[in-house]
């Protein structure tokens, strides 16, 4: 006998209704579970949080030539290294910023090559805490501290809010309005401190789950004194396993003070930077 016979129409309605809750629930759950399991960390560029997931580590590795024309050139490699304690803590050794632009001369390892030697760049400690991580907004805070490892480097203490904005299904602004300490050499064997406001802000399209464009940019004001804007292109590809990041190469090129208004030249093209970022997950 079919089951029509035997179960009348309201029954049958009140059955596919528990079925649809019981699937909607079961969704939900499933959700929930993606949203704080480290293996499902999105490999699109845009969908990524703010902060790590827990048990999870990012590598940093980035090869980077300058140049400054008229004054000779530089080569640089990196190595660092970031990890999620939990879904809301993160800290890191790595010249990386997430949401914003990667130090130049700071990092876990840093190695400077010119003309057969090599000195080493300072030390970039950070962490992060999530302070909101909605579906379509992240905002953390951050604290960063420089140790320079030359004694003619700067100490820096930053306070920054890292944050990303999805504002369409396939574009993101990335920004992290930092106020920054500097304690600076002042030319005389002594040392002052400087406050300097840095925003950096990027805009990022998603052009295929695995393909991502950047353009890195925003204002640098050097103790309420000196300002510029940098200007960045870039290019990135994300390999992933069943959706969860596995590692990402990025290529990386332009000018990090492009823009100057109180300098004698406004555009500043003379000096530029590429770079080869290698960035690998692993979660445990």
């Amino acid at each position: 006998m079919r089951i029509q016979d035997r179960v009348s129409g309201s029954a049958l309605a009140g059955i596919l209704a528990l079925a649809g809750v019981g699937h909607a629930s079961a969704q939900a759950t499933q959700s929930v579970s993606q949203s704080i399991n480290a293996h499902d960390y999105p490999g699109a560029f845009i969908a990524r949080p703010v902060n790590l997931r827990a048990a999870m580590v990012r590598i940093d590795t980035r090869y980077q030539h300058s140049e400054l024309v008229g004054a000779g050139y530089g080569n640089q490699l990196a190595v660092g290294v970031a990890v999620g304690l939990n879904d809301a803590v993160e800290i890191g050794v790595t010249h990386v910023n997430p949401n914003g632009i990667d130090a130049y001369d700071e990092g876990g390892l840093v190695a400077n090559l010119r003309g057969g030697g090599s000195t080493f760049g300072n030390v970039n400690v950070y962490g992060r805490m999530r302070i909101l991580d909605a579906q379509d907004f992240g905002l953390s805070a951050q604290l960063a501290v420089v140790f320079p490892v030359h004694g003619d480097g700067d100490w820096q203490v930053g306070f920054g809010l890292p944050l990303r904005a999805r504002v369409a299904p396939r574009f993101a602004l990335d920004m992290v309005p930092e106020l920054r300490v500097r304690r600076v050499g002042d030319g005389a064997g002594g040392h002052e401190s400087q406050l300097d406001l840095n925003i950096p802000v990027s805009g990022v399209l998603q052009v295929t789950n695995n393909v991502w464009l950047a353009g890195r940019s925003g204002m640098y004001w050097q103790n309420f004194n000196d300002i510029y804007f940098p200007g960045l292109l870039e290019v990135g590809f994300s390999v992933d396993h069943a959706g969860a990041a596995l590692l990402d190469l990025a290529i990386q090129g332009g000018f990090p003070t492009l823009f100057a208004p109180n300098s004698a030249d406004a555009v500043i093209t003379e000096y530029w930077v590429l770079r080869v970022n290698l960035t690998g997950f692993l979660a445990f």
